[in-house]
């Protein structure tokens, strides 16, 4: 789905960050996907 998009650990509320190869970006930030 995401190839350029690479999941992060996910978090403590079980949310998985998931942002670009790039360091987060203020004006582009990343995707939140809740499992």
């Amino acid at each position: 789905m995401l190839e350029p998009f690479k999941i992060v650990e996910v978090q403590r509320t079980g949310v998985i960050a998931i942002q670009r190869g790039d360091d987060q970006d203020a004006s582009d930030p990343p995707l939140f996907e809740t499992t």
